[in-house]
């Protein structure tokens, strides 16, 4: 079931931070993202390609057409938050409900601006990340953020405890997600909703989400490291 649909009393936990084929520097497939939400203790996921919503669309005709191939944790159907991760001239923002990908590489601020115009919602993403944050680039007061990202499953501790410090600093709602190319990375980091939760654009932000999962150890960032090189020089250095 999408976002909108009816979900259950209790703890909701999504990972709003995974990325698919429409990536280029991801080989998960939709269906097998989809398979790994039971298998990785989650009720559902957001799926927030590179500047891409093109897997957004075939996983929401997947659940439409066998949604029950497909559950979460408790046996019930996945929920799915539509995303995309866009490519700003400062750094990676999240946007969540937007019907299409905003335009890369604009600045920061036109790009929010562009996500609310769809009726969406801007998560700064892995904000202190030395490549794709833009955490550093920013001024006080911030930009018009809906949320900031403060677990991430790529980062190291001190990265995630920074961003969970800017997302204090300005009263922003913080989220968690995996950032995962493969599926045994999703559900690494994870966003839990208390309460009855229904959401759509208007809930996901509301119930004070807070952000859980493990943050990267030194030996996994070099496992990351290693890969997201190999992975650039195949794309010809070309940034994502």
């Amino acid at each position: 079931m999408s976002m909108a649909a009816a979900s259950r009393a209790g703890t909701l936990r999504l990972d709003l931070h995974v990325h698919t084929l429409a990536s280029p520097d991801s080989k998960l497939s939709v269906e097998d993202a989809l398979s790994a939400v039971r298998a990785r203790g989650l009720d559902g996921l957001a799926i927030t390609d590179h500047n891409s919503v093109a897997s957004v669309e075939v996983a929401l005709r997947l659940l439409r057409d066998e949604g029950s191939r497909w559950t979460g944790r408790n046996g019930r159907p996945v929920v799915l938050v539509p995303g995309v991760e866009v490519s700003t001239r400062e750094g990676h923002l999240l946007a969540y409900f937007v019907s299409r990908a905003p335009e890369r590489d604009q600045p920061l601020e036109r790009t929010i601006a562009e996500i609310h115009r769809m009726g969406g919602l801007a998560v700064l993403s892995h904000p202190f990340r030395r490549a794709h944050g833009a955490g550093r680039s920013l001024g006080r007061p911030l930009p018009p953020l809906d949320g900031i990202e403060g677990m991430n499953g790529h980062n190291h501790a001190r990265l995630n405890e920074r961003a969970r410090e800017l997302a204090r600093e300005a009263r922003l709602p913080m989220t968690g997600g995996s950032d995962a190319h493969r599926a045994d990375e999703i559900g690494r980091c994870y966003t839990e909703f208390a309460g009855l939760v229904a959401p759509g654009v208007a809930e996901l932000l509301a119930r004070s989400p807070r952000p859980g999962g493990t943050d990267l150890a030194y030996a996994g960032g070099v496992a990351v490291s290693l890969r997201n090189a190999a992975k650039r020089a195949r794309r010809g250095l070309r940034p994502v």
